[in-house]
């Protein structure tokens, strides 16, 4: 069966190729922002080609079943279309074709392209250059993927320039209209140069459709003059009434719309008596990538799991913890290393995410009932399940307490300062609770940590005196008390000089054991106005160290050079309780090992830090953003071995608006974190502030194994670092983005990510989870600032 040869059939047939055109050209600029390569329409995922050969020539190194039938199963549909209708993409849906086309009309009415129509030469018939030259294009391109581990075209694709023309802005958007310009300025020099001579993906699909025996122009001999008017008016420059291969026909249907004397059709089965042995390939081919999308979902399907937690319900004190195990299993066989993420009704857990975490119940002086949710949010391999347990927390009589000032006197010289440390009996009692009051001259600047700062005034006649008060409000489960300390202002008072400048704020270091070698613990030593305890090691090897201000914890660290400046030291040596501070003489010696301690720092330096299962959360506070993240910056990352990331993700209560990012290794040079105090960020605007709390920065850090979510990030990337530099992208996003509109490169929305290819530069990530298996950071230092 053939098609009609009436001139109303002709027109409709061309006009129904350029409505096409249209709509797929507004379809994948309008609505595909940022990559044409490949997007999922329900069940069904689909990859064009040359995109997913690329991805797996890039992970070459570490394909597996999974990575093919994904690639399988998303370039089916697309070669199955090549198939039956050979390179009719190029013709009906390609948006540089369209663009090509459209140029090459206004370039003859312009009269820009006559002159060799004028000299009588067929546009078509003898090309300047050679069709096999994007044959090795094609071949650059699979092999400049091997070398960079990384679809590096995507970076150049004429086809993803165009779709990311909405989307880019300022210098990507001058480079990506370079190209385009380039594309469609070469038509100038031959007709079609670019899809005819230069394209890769125009040379895969010529490839496949060597298969292709369906829908094929068809030549009646009876009718057919040899004019050679199809051969001029092809775009591929086919002459048909002599060529019997038709793998470059684009199905653009010229030659049956254009021929005055009717001499070519179209049929479903191509050729009339075509053989069997045609035949034979083009239906296994056909078979083969039909079957391979069922069975790809059958083996890729998200498998069921179960997620409980131990125990199912619990009944603590007001003010304690009690552990909880999550167990997450399929087909009752446990699933390991996966993210569990935790969420109660009141109180809090010592880190968000984990199998095993520790709850601890709220303070509250009547009983209770709390609602705790363990979640799995599911990966590529399983689906996500919830767990949810109540607890009943019972409240208890409050206990009294006793607030004191260290020192309980002072003496400061006008314009000076002095820094004061609330202690409120028993321990444990929170000191975030205390407020500070002055009577008298200057001002007082305090913390939610137990500190405070007097400053004296500038200029006095005579000599002044102050009261400081410290009120613990008290709560639930403790009753409120109030200390004092008096000072006074003497014109005869000389500070000594500071050798450190130090902000008026500890931080708290546990552990369970520390083993310092070569160690020396001695005080006090004068820090300005201060009175600290002195600690240095040539190395520490600490276990379970927690820094509940930062929100930091790890299972083990090794410290080297340390040298740390702290306002009390506590624990237990050789069997007996130790307990230092600033106004105790004391001067410890040798290899010296404490269990069960707690250092109130001011100041923590070491030459490095080697840390395993670090683990950083971000505070809960609740509301519209409920974590306060930690403000991560570097001047410089590289992430390397299967790095992926992804965005809308959940964390916690921020479901689908955080980033989340993987790497296998990440290095970074001028690395920091920020604690920050009172900050604030405006998803919409971008827009965010916050004031330095607590900072740790390390000249460098390596790690393995990185997970990170973070609610904000703005960096620089420059792209493909193995095949030269392809442009500097710069970035900012906030985590309900998804992440295929910010970072266009279809990998990473993919999620199977890449090799070491990107260079990240000028990183800063608000992080609401950071955690590495191994960590080693360089020449670091660990400051307080207030508020």
């Amino acid at each position: 069966m053939g098609l009609a040869s009436a001139p109303s059939t002709k027109d409709a047939v061309q006009w129904a190729r350029h409505v096409s055109q249209a709509l797929f050209f507004a379809f994948f600029v309008l609505l595909v922002v940022g990559t044409v390569c490949s997007f999922t329409a329900g069940w069904i995922s689909i990859v064009e080609p040359l995109g997913g050969l690329q991805v797996l020539f890039a992970n070459m190194a570490n394909v597996n079943l999974r990575i093919l039938l994904r690639v399988l199963s998303g370039i089916a549909i697309f070669t199955i279309v090549a198939i039956l209708f050979g390179k009719a993409w190029c013709a009906w849906a390609c948006p540089v074709g369209s663009v090509v086309e459209l140029a090459e009309y206004a370039f003859s009415r312009a009269k820009l392209m006559g002159h060799a129509r004028r000299k009588g030469r067929a546009v078509s018939s003898e090309p300047r250059l050679n069709k096999n030259v994007k044959h090795g294009v094609l071949g650059g391109v699979l092999g400049s993927a091997v070398l960079s581990r990384n679809p590096a075209w995507c970076s150049l694709c004429p086809i993803g320039t165009i779709c990311r023309g909405t989307a880019a802005g300022g210098l990507i958007a001058a480079a990506e209209t370079f190209i385009v310009g380039s594309v469609v300025a070469s038509s100038l020099y031959e007709r079609r140069a670019f899809c005819r001579f230069l394209c890769p993906v125009s040379s895969l699909l010529t490839f496949i459709s060597k298969l292709n025996v369906f829908f094929k122009p068809v030549v009646k001999r009876d009718s057919c003059k040899e004019c050679g008017l199809c051969e001029r008016i092809c775009p591929e420059g086919i002459p048909l009434h002599k060529e019997k291969d038709l793998a470059e026909c684009t199905k653009c249907l010229l030659c049956y719309s254009k021929c005055p004397y009717g001499g070519v059709t179209f049929k479903a089965l191509g050729q009339s008596g075509i053989s069997k042995k045609a035949l034979v390939p083009s239906i296994i081919a056909l078979a083969f990538f039909i079957m391979v999308i069922p069975i790809s979902n059958l083996y890729l399907a998200q498998k069921e799991v179960s997620l409980s937690v131990t125990p199912a319900s619990f009944t603590i004190a007001s003010g304690g913890n009690v552990t909880l195990t999550a167990f997450l299993s399929s087909d009752g066989v446990a699933v390991p290393d996966r993210d569990i993420v935790w969420w109660a009704s009141e109180g809090l857990f010592d880190k968000s995410e984990g199998y095993v975490v520790r709850y601890m119940a709220p303070s509250t002086s009547e009983n209770k009932t709390v609602k705790i949710t363990a979640s799995f949010y599911g990966d590529e391999e399983y689906k996500g399940a919830t767990a949810t347990i109540v607890g009943n927390v019972i409240s208890f009589k409050q206990e009294p307490t006793t607030t004191s000032i260290v020192p309980q006197s002072f003496v400061v010289k006008p314009g000076g300062n002095v820094t004061l440390k609330v202690v409120v009996l028993p321990h444990g009692a929170p000191v975030e609770l205390v407020e500070w009051r002055l009577e008298g001259p200057g001002f007082l600047s305090s913390d939610v940590n137990g500190s405070a700062t007097y400053f004296a005034p500038k200029e006095v006649e005579e000599e002044v005196q102050v009261r400081i008060s410290a009120l613990f409000r008290g709560n639930a489960r403790y009753l409120p008390s109030v200390g004092y300390a008096v000072g006074k202002v003497s014109l005869e008072v000389t500070a000594p000089p500071k050798p450190y400048e130090l902000f008026g704020r500890y931080y708290a270091l546990r552990f369970s054991r520390m083993a310092v070698k070569d160690g020396l613990i001695e005080g006090p030593v004068s820090v300005g106005n201060l009175s600290l305890v002195r600690i240095r090691g040539a190395e520490a090897v600490v276990f379970n160290l927690s820094m509940p201000d930062l929100g930091l914890a790890a299972s083990e660290g090794v410290l080297r050079d340390l040298e740390v400046y702290a306002s009390s030291v506590k624990g237990i040596v050789d069997g007996k309780p130790m307990e230092l501070d600033g106004s105790k003489k004391v001067r410890i010696s040798g290899n010296i090992e404490i269990s069960d301690g707690e250092v109130l720092a001011a100041v923590l330096s070491c030459k490095s830090l080697d840390a395993k299962q670090l683990y950083l959360a971000g505070k809960y506070v609740g509301g519209q953003e409920p974590y306060v993240p930690a403000v991560v910056t570097a001047a410089e990352v590289a992430l390397a071995k299967n790095y992926a990331m992804g965005a809308p993700e959940s964390y916690g209560e921020l479901v689908k608006k955080v980033m989340r990012l993987t790497s296998g290794q990440v290095e970074a040079d001028s690395f920091s974190i920020v604690i920050p105090a009172g900050y604030h960020l405006n998803r919409s605007s971008k827009e965010y502030g916050y004031k330095a709390g607590l900072v740790l920065n390390s000249t460098r850090l390596t790690g393995e194994n990185m997970t990170m979510y973070a609610i904000y990030y703005k960096i620089t990337v420059q792209i493909a670092r193995y095949v030269g530099p392809l442009g500097f992208y710069f970035i900012k996003a906030t985590g309900e983005e998804n992440v295929g509109s910010v970072v266009w490169h279809f990998w990473a929305s993919w999620g199977i990510g890449g090799g070491y290819c990107h260079r990240v530069l000028d990183v800063e990530v608000h992080a609401v989870l950071f955690k590495l298996d191994k960590a080693s950071f360089t020449d670091v230092r660990l400051i307080s600032f207030s508020g």
